[in-house]
Formats: C-alpha cells, structure tokens, sequence
C-alpha cells in the first residue's frame, strides 16, 4: 500500500512540475524536495533488493552530472535537482535506462518547441520579442529555443514505470 502512495505521489509532483516548467519554465524547489523526501521514506520502509547504495549511487551520480550540465548551460537549475531527486528512486544499474528515456524525450521535446519557434520565425510579418542578432536567422531562434525539461523527466520517468 505505501509503495502505490509513493508511486502516485511522485507522479503528481512530477506531473505538477511538468506544468510549471511548461508554462513558466520554472520548476519550483518544493518539487525536488518532495521527490527526495519520497525517496527517503521508500528507502526506509519498504524492501528493495539492490540494497541502499545502489540508490544512493544513482544520486551521487545524477548529482554530478547534473552539476556539470548545469554550469555549462544544458540545463536549468531546477531540472538538474528534479532528476537528481527522482534518480533515488532507481538502483543504479537502471540510471542510464532513465536517463536514456529522458534525453530521447527531451529530443522530442527539443524538435517540437524549436519547430514551433522556427516555423513562427519565418512566417511573413512574423511580430515577436526576436534580438537583432537573431532576427535574420530563424534557425538560430529555433535552437535557442528554452525546452521544458520537466516534461522530459516526467515522460522518462513514465516509460521506465510502464516498462518495467
């Protein structure tokens, strides 16, 4: 019972941070804490069979990488604890499976938000906040597109559930 109230309340944070990012492309700080705490409390009470280290592995890791994207500008503050904080939710032989999952969501998530940026760039009398450097090259615009990645969490997040 208290892994389907762990499993479900992770969803919601993920899903409302998923909203948040979308529409405000800000994840709020509560989100990850509340993932980590979750992941705590799943640690503590119930059985798991890699062992706590393999968790906490998971962790370190995203942790790290996530330090290393965020300070080269790949991505958002917000996104890195989320996916740290939900990365303690998986052993570690199962961080490269979500991580692969997330970065091909995001991918997808990149082509729509940079096609929707690049078709609206260069449809005629195109009106819009566009610097003067980037107004005469619409692909420019289009890969400087900000992406959601909340969303692309919640998806990895949702495929590994679902595959098992």
């Amino acid at each position: 019972m208290l892994s389907l109230v762990i499993i479900g309340a992770v969803f919601a944070v993920l899903i409302y941070s998923a909203v948040t990012d979308l529409h405000k492309r800000l994840i709020y700080n509560i989100a990850p804490l509340a993932v980590l705490i979750l992941g705590v409390v799943s640690l503590i009470a119930l059985p798991n069979s890699a062992g706590w280290m393999a968790y906490a592995t998971s962790f370190a890791i995203a942790v790290l990488v996530g330090c290393c994207l965020f300070f080269t500008g790949l991505m958002g503050g917000g996104d890195v604890k989320l996916y740290a904080a939900l990365a303690l939710h998986y052993p570690a032989a199962q961080l490269f499976d979500l991580s692969l999952a997330t970065v091909i969501a995001g991918a997808a998530l990149a082509l729509v938000f940079g096609g929707v940026t690049f078709a609206n760039a260069t449809r005629p009398n195109a009106v819009g906040p566009v610097s003067t450097t980037d107004a005469d090259n619409p692909l420019r615009q289009a890969l400087k597109t900000p992406i959601p990645y909340g969303c692309a969490i919640l998806l990895g997040h949702a495929y590994m559930f679902w595959a098992g």
